[in-house]
């Protein structure tokens, strides 16, 4: 499938979004790279959603590429100020470059609605797209760890800290279009290869060209 561009932006999950969301996390992919593969069924997928959507520590973000959901971002903190990520790419618009951005805007949503401190993922060691991911987002690799029976590798970030990918005021990134963060998060999507527009990113989701 071929790359896009446009903005990329998230929104807050509601009630309505169950059957979208029981769809993704059903997807055979996404099951086999799952701590639990075990496919979910809707009765324990809606109890579930009414549970963080009730949660003041956890949120779940729709990632919108112009009107189209094309996945899901979903942060659950614990008692120490961790937040968990986990992260979903629908399947017919994987191989559009849209992860790292939807990633990015999901943690900057996160953390301006949670008290976050530290960005937290646990990744099977098989899983290489979502170990490059997290990598590219500037997760460090804290080793192994076991989790709900299953040894996984754990990635930490600061939640103050920008992807390495695209946001960093220590380089020179290299978007075409790039737009600051608003309150509904918005991300220009230029995905591949540099295009040339250069600029500094500034505190306060200001460019300097």
């Amino acid at each position: 499938m071929s790359s896009v561009e446009g903005p990329l932006r998230v929104r807050p999950a509601d009630a309505g979004d169950a059957d979208l969301l029981l769809a993704w996390a059903n997807d055979p992919a996404t099951r086999a790279v799952s701590l639990h593969t075990a496919p979910i069924g809707r009765d324990e997928h809606v109890r579930w959603l009414a549970g963080v959507l009730a949660d003041a520590r956890s949120g779940v973000w729709i990632g919108l590429h112009g009107d189209r959901p094309v996945g899901q971002v979903r942060v659950q903190l614990d008692d120490h100020g961790n937040g968990e990520v986990s992260i979903s790419v629908a399947a017919e618009e994987r191989g559009r470059g849209l992860a790292g951005p939807l990633l990015d805007a999901g943690l900057a949503a996160a953390a301006a609605a949670l008290p976050v401190t530290t960005f937290v993922a646990h990744v099977r060691p098989d899983n290489e797209p979502s170990r490059r991911l997290f990598a590219g987002a500037g997760f460090d690799d804290a080793g192994r760890v076991v989790r709900a029976g299953v040894e996984v590798l754990e990635f930490r970030r600061a939640a103050t800290a920008r992807s390495s990918s695209w946001l960093s005021c220590s380089r020179s990134c290299w978007w075409r279009g790039w737009l600051p963060l608003a309150a509904s998060f918005p991300i220009r999507v230029t995905p591949g290869a540099a295009t040339g527009r250069r600029h500094r990113c500034r505190p306060g989701g200001k460019r300097k060209c």
